[in-house]
């Protein structure tokens, strides 16, 4: 009895456990499904946490990188910032020198200027002095021909009369000639140094000298007399030259050796370089440039 109850207990069991089988299938079916969602999360975590891990390298070596560019930059600002200084340092001393340089150019010029009319008060000394030089000249002249009418007069006392008209009038053409004669002079006088210095070729035209000054009076003839005065005491003769022809090389200029730095030339109206020299030199030691119509 006993035994045909364990038995019996047995089949049971066995039974229950059959009858359980279905369940435990469908709850380890479960269980893996859950088990490989779990594993597929975990997979997709395990994704995310590489792909987080990866951009937090590629963000660290960009900051480290942007670090490295802006510990450059800030070096480079700190350069242009030295740099700045050293060239605003610059500037302003030459500022200060150029600021002397030219306080003293001003001042340079302005003693220039002072030197320049004080000459021309003494020029224009020279010029009263000279025209009463030419003045006077031209009342000896006249005082000497009167002598010599009188002389004249007195030898042919009939013919006084005819003689005095003929002289009045032959007077202003014979000092014509007589000035004429004497510029001739000059010229011949001045081209003889020329050609002792080397020719017309060889006279130096430089252009950036002073010590020249002029002046002009208009003559009834149509000409200009042009008073040309150099204030350097070794001054010996003055070439003009057209402006229009002054770079033709065989181009004969209108020379003249100088009285007390003086020239006088009878010009027509036009535009003129006028060259000083001395007598020792092929370098022209005053320049000038003038035009007058």
């Amino acid at each position: 009895m006993s035994s045909t109850f364990c038995l019996e207990e047995e089949k049971n069991r066995i039974i229950t456990i059959i009858e359980k089988v279905p369940d435990l299938v469908t709850e380890n079916k479960n269980l893996c499904e859950e088990v490989n969602y779990w594993k597929n999360k975990f997979v997709t975590l395990q994704e995310e946490v590489n792909n987080h891990y990866n951009a937090a390298i590629y963000n660290y070596e960009l900051c480290m990188k942007y670090e490295t560019k802006v510990t450059e930059l800030t070096k480079s600002l700190q350069n242009m910032d030295a740099k700045t200084k050293e060239m605003s340092e610059e500037y302003t001393k030459k500022e200060q020198k150029m600021n002397e340089e030219s306080n003293q150019k001003i001042t340079e010029l302005n003693n220039k200027i002072n030197q320049l009319e004080e000459k021309i008060v003494l020029l224009n000394e020279e010029k009263e002095k000279l025209l009463a030089d030419i003045s006077s000249a031209k009342t000896r002249g006249k005082d000497q021909e009167v002598e010599s009418k009188d002389q004249f007069s007195k030898q042919n006392e009939p013919k006084q009369e005819e003689i005095t008209n003929e002289t009045n009038e032959n007077t202003p053409e014979e000092a014509k000639e007589l000035e004429k004669i004497v510029n001739e002079k000059k010229s011949n006088d001045a081209m003889k140094i020329i050609e002792k210095l080397g020719g017309i070729k060889a006279l130096a035209k430089n252009t950036n000298l002073n010590n020249m000054s002029w002046s002009y009076n208009p003559k009834e003839d149509g000409l200009f007399e042009v008073i040309i005065f150099c204030s350097d005491k070794s001054c010996s003769f003055i070439a003009v030259y057209n402006s229009q022809e002054m770079n033709v090389e065989e181009n004969q200029p209108y020379c003249q050796t100088s009285n007390d730095h003086f020239c006088i030339f009878d010009l027509p109206a036009g535009s003129y370089e006028i060259f000083a020299y001395n007598d020792e030199s092929l370098e022209n030691i005053g320049y000038s440039k003038i035009t007058f119509n």
